[in-house]
Order: C-alpha cells, then sequence, then structure tokens
C-alpha cells in the first residue's frame, strides 16, 4: 500500500470512529440532562423532546465533523499528496540534475582540453637559399604524450604509429586528414619503432627483446638485441645499440653486412655512438658521434651493401641526432629543435638558429623534433612534441614543404 492510499485509510476509520462515538454518547447526555428516570415512561412530550434533542445533537456533531474533520482529513490528504509529489519530484530532479551535473562536468573539461589545446600558427623561413615551409596537421583530439622527447613514429599502409614508451597510437593519415583510431598496451618501455616491407611493425629498445605488430593485429616478440632499423623494399633490417657495432637482422643475403673501412680493430669503426639509423628507399642513414677524434656529431649515406656515398663535413647542432630522413634534394637531420640541411654530396646547405624554428612550426614554446620521415607527396612529414601551459605535453604534426 502506497502512503497515500494508507493515509486515506487512517483517516476514514478516525471518521467512522467519531461518528459512532456521537451516535452512542447523544442520548445518554440528552436524558441525564432532561432527568429521566429508568423506570418512569417518557411523555410524548418529553419523547419529542428527546428526538429533538437527539436529531439536534448528531446534527451539531456531524456539522462538527464536516466543519473541522473533513477540513482536517482533506488538509492531511492535500498534505499527503504535496508530500509525495514532492518525493517525486526531488527524486526527479536529483536524477535530473544528477545527469546535468556529468554532462557538465564532460562539457567542461572537454572544453577546458579545447581551450589548453595548442593552435599554432606555422610559417616559412629561409635556410641556406631555401624556402622551407610548415604545414600543420592537427589531430582530431590533442595527443598527450609522457614527456618531451624519446617518442618515435613510423608510417606504413596509410597508418601512423606513434610510439609512446607503453603505448602505441594508432591514425589513418590520407592527404592532410588524421582521424584515431584504437591505441595498443605494450609490456615494455620501447624508444623506437619502424615498419617493414610486409607491413609488420617493429618496437624496440636496447633491453627487451622487439615486439612485432603483424599485419593481422597480434603481438609477438622476436630474439635480437637493441633497436631495430628495417628496410621498406626488402626483408633486411639492422640492428644498433649506442658504441656497439651495426649487424644485420632477419636476412640471409646481407648476414656478412658491415659498414666500410671497419676492420678487426673495433677503433676503425665509423662512429663511437649511434644515435640513428633508417632506411630510406635505396639507401641506409647512419647518425652519430663520428670516429675521426673530434668528437663531432655527423650523418653518414650509405648503400645497401655498406658502402659509403657521402658524409655531412659539418657537426650537426644539438645534444644529439634524433631523426634523419633523405629527399630528392638531400638530407635532413632533427636535433632537439633544430633542422639541419645538406645536400646529397654532403655538403651544407644551413642549420636552423635560434628563433628559427619556433617561427617555423608557430609555437610559443620550443618544440622537440622527435620524428622526420619523407612521404611519397614530396613532403617530409614532423612528429613534434610542445609544452601547454598546464605542463602538459601534447603532440604536433606537420609536413615540411620546400627541399
Amino acid at each position: 500500500m502506497n502512503k497515500k492510499a494508507l493515509v486515506f485509510f487512517i483517516m476514514v476509520l478516525s471518521l467512522s470512529t467519531a461518528l459512532s462515538a456521537c451516535r452512542t454518547s447523544s442520548p445518554a447526555n440528552t436524558a441525564s440532562d432532561n432527568n429521566y428516570s429508568r423506570n418512569e415512561p417518557a411523555s410524548d412530550t418529553d419523547t419529542n423532546n428527546v428526538r429533538s434533542s437527539d436529531t439536534d445533537s448528531t446534527n451539531k456533531t456531524a456539522s462538527l465533523i464536516d466543519s473541522d474533520s473533513i477540513k482536517e482529513l482533506n488538509s492531511k490528504i492535500d498534505s499527503s499528496d504535496s508530500d509525495l509529489i514532492s518525493s517525486e519530484n526531488l527524486d526527479t530532479n536529483t536524477d535530473i540534475n544528477s545527469e546535468t551535473t556529468e554532462t557538465t562536468d564532460t562539457e567542461l573539461e572537454n572544453q577546458d582540453e579545447e581551450e589548453l589545446r595548442i593552435s599554432p600558427n606555422p610559417s616559412s623561413i629561409e635556410l641556406g637559399g631555401i624556402t622551407l615551409e610548415a604545414k600543420y596537421v592537427p589531430f582530431d583530439t590533442p595527443l598527450e604524450l609522457s614527456s618531451m622527447e624519446r617518442i618515435d613514429s613510423t608510417f606504413a599502409k596509410d597508418t601512423l604509429y606513434i610510439l609512446d614508451k607503453k603505448t602505441l597510437h594508432r591514425y589513418t593519415l590520407q592527404d592532410d586528414s588524421i582521424t584515431a583510431l584504437e591505441d595498443i598496451a605494450l609490456n615494455s618501455k620501447y624508444e623506437k619503432i619502424d615498419s617493414d616491407v610486409f607491413g609488420n611493425i617493429y618496437m624496440s629498445n636496447s633491453i627487451f627483446n622487439p615486439a612485432v605488430l603483424n599485419p593481422d593485429g597480434t603481438l609477438t616478440e622476436v630474439d635480437s638485441t637493441g633497436k631495430l632499423a628495417m628496410s621498406k623494399v626488402m626483408d633486411f633490417g639492422l640492428s644498433f645499440d649506442g658504441k656497439e657495432k651495426i649487424s644485420p637482422y632477419n636476412t640471409i643475403e646481407y648476414e656478412d653486412w658491415q659498414l666500410e673501412n671497419i676492420s678487426e680493430d673495433e677503433n676503425s669503426f665509423p662512429f663511437s655512438k649511434i644515435n640513428d639509423v633508417e632506411f630510406v628507399e635505396n639507401h641506409i642513414l647512419v647518425g652519430g658521434i663520428y670516429n675521426d677524434g673530434k668528437e663531432k656529431q655527423r650523418a653518414a649515406v650509405y648503400d645497401y651493401d655498406g658502402n659509403l656515398i657521402a658524409l655531412t663535413e659539418n657537426k650537426i647542432m644539438g645534444d644529439g641526432i634524433d631523426s634523419l630522413t633523405e629527399t630528392d634534394h638531400g638530407l635532413i637531420a632533427a636535433s632537439v629543435s633544430n633542422l639541419s640541411l645538406w645536400n646529397t654530396d654532403g655538403s651544407e646547405i644551413g642549420q636552423t638558429k635560434s628563433g628559427q624554428t619556433a617561427k617555423l612550426f608557430g609555437t610559443d614554446n620550443p618544440v622537440w623534433i622527435n620524428d622526420i620521415f619523407a612521404m611519397d607527396d614530396s613532403s617530409v612529414l614532423a612528429l613534434c612534441t610542445c609544452e601547454r601551459e598546464d605542463g602538459k605535453y601534447e603532440a604536433l604534426l606537420y609536413k615540411l614543404w620546400g627541399f
């Protein structure tokens, strides 16, 4: 029984009890008032008086019930209705307010995210007679990264893969449109990512066995050491790890592969420290500290047999080569926030100076150029990281034109 029905039942019961009490008490009270004896019959006049008195008493009682009790009952019923309605409304309003609060919180979070989002205003710069222009490619939603550095990427079959330690972000990239796909959680922290001719995605570091994302979506491990760089045109890869020599990976044809001028004397190895190895269509790019006693960062271009084609003539600005790529016009290296350009023979075109990179990418805070690689449309894709006002790190993607 609901609250309203219960209250109504109690009130009806109270009314019935009151009526019964009135009917029982009225004759006795009337007889007493008129001094009637139990042994003496009343006269007709007295009887008429009793009936009249009884009728008047009943009418008075009914009138009293009508005027007071019924009003009270109606008041209680109305109050009960009001309480029920208020309770129902309160519950409904609580649900509505809760939903509204949740919606408002989500909207505020999205609004705050959009307000904090970096809005670059890229431009063009002149570098050694070359006009380098940057075009911003915005993510559909801001991509927050764990740090400024040690972020790497690769591109395979219209999909951009961004490696952030234990998370693999995936995006479809067609022309200048980028759309997020589902992230993949990894079991270990990785620093380098690359893809091979078959569409396998390799994630590696200097400690754990590399993880491989196969075209069917499964994750496996391969038995290898060091970071892996993979060819996009043939079944060939190279493993490198800091000061250790570069060695072939997953190949029979290049089992005895080695760089030019390597002998049994390890001091003759061209690099005392290797920062990066990249495969381009017909060449292998190696960047690091060149072993000539001058401790300069230099980049070298080799063919697939390990023969030296070009060596950059001047040292590269910055703390270490983060990425290398090659276009039809020459070689580009990224080192922290600096870009360096060379001709195909290794002669220098130019290196960005303080403020030029900020102007090129159009940000207030300095960017860290994590990765660069040449695209089929003659542009160079640049993945950068920039710190926001809230202290978080946001990924910024650009296409560079003009070289």
